[in-house]
């Protein structure tokens, strides 16, 4: 059944290689004027690993073929909308906007953590399977964006934002414990690729754990 439902969704792509959101987002047009129809990384991407995982399991080549449209569709993405950030050493780093329209007549929109992460997985993962470094490479290029901006991620209270909107600020109210679980899967992922863990994840990890306990959030990945 689940291999049925999963092949049917992705009748559904874009000839670009995502999946729209076709009902209206009230939150996202109220905050940026986006329309009915737009690209949300994290639920495309959410699919992306899912077209990953079914071909690890079903040994299946069109699952391979739909992971790596939508691949080469998030690449080229990544390469127009996002924020750059450059380090004291020179190095680059980005932070990938969250939404698109193929109607670009709306502000700029965020980049939350959670997707962030999420992106980075599935471009390391796919990377891996299909032995193309460019994909590995852009994971790097986020990941370097979150390491640069760590820092700034953190409350006072060691909660963490939600998102880095386009001016540079960080705010948002950030989920229970989702990001945290984020964090979670990708430092295993690091550490299965032999790439090891990342002491910038570490640190946002580290944050947001002490505040889940403070709070009595106990739903985490352990």
């Amino acid at each position: 059944m689940g291999y049925a439902q999963l092949y049917i969704q992705a009748q559904n792509l874009e000839k670009q290689g995502y999946m729209k959101t076709l009902p209206r987002s009230n939150w996202l047009y109220k905050d940026y004027g986006i329309e009915a129809g737009f690209f949300d990384t994290r639920f495309n991407t959410d699919l992306g690993i899912s077209f990953i995982e079914a071909y690890r399991k079903f040994n299946e080549a069109r699952f391979l073929n739909y992971a790596l449209q939508y691949g080469n569709f998030f690449k080229e993405f990544a390469d127009k909308y996002h924020y750059t950030l450059v380090n004291s050493s020179g190095d680059e780093g980005w932070l990938v906007q969250d939404y698109y329209h193929e109607k670009e007549n709306y502000r700029l929109p965020h980049t939350s953590l959670n997707h962030q992460l999420y992106e980075i997985r599935f471009l390391y993962m796919l990377g891996e399977i299909t032995g193309d470094a460019c994909f590995k490479s852009l994971g790097d290029r986020m990941l370097k964006g979150i390491e640069i901006t760590c820092g700034s991620w953190i409350k006072e209270d060691n909660d963490l934002h939600y998102c880095c909107y386009s001016n540079g600020e960080f705010g948002g109210v950030d989920y229970p414990y989702l990001t945290y679980n984020d964090l979670f899967i990708l430092q295993k992922l690091l550490e299965d690729t032999g790439i090891g863990r990342n002491q910038y994840l570490q640190k946002l990890m580290d944050a947001k754990k002490i505040y889940m306990d403070a709070n009595g959030i106990t739903a985490y990945k352990k």
